[in-house]
């Protein structure tokens, strides 16, 4: 994929969940320290690539991107539901807003 392709839902929630999986405890082969590495470099990127827009229906000059960032389940750290990661639930809201997603819930 190129940085001036758009990506699609599929794109977004293998780069998202990947990185979000690796922040719940060890549910992935990814290490926190590895996800903040790549969402870091990410942050570098002068033209990332954008998830696709449609217009508002009740102000089509505004868009929204087609996919949603929930917020329900933010990464912990351990079993521990309550210990949420902030850093990295930061730079994955960070990594998703820098790639067009700007419904947030």
């Amino acid at each position: 994929m190129t940085c001036h392709e758009k990506m699609t839902r599929r794109d977004v929630m293998a780069l998202l969940g990947g990185a979000t999986a690796a922040g719940l405890g060890g549910c992935s082969r990814q290490s926190r320290e590895d996800v903040i590495r790549v969402l870091d470099a990410d942050a570098e990127d002068t033209d990332p690539v954008q998830v696709v827009r449609r217009p508002v229906p009740f102000a089509p000059s505004r868009e929204i991107s087609l996919l949603g960032y929930g917020g329900t389940r933010l990464p912990t750290r351990g079993r521990d539901k309550n210990n949420v990661d902030r850093e990295l639930g930061a730079k994955l809201g960070d990594f998703a807003y820098r790639h067009g997603l700007n419904y947030f819930d």
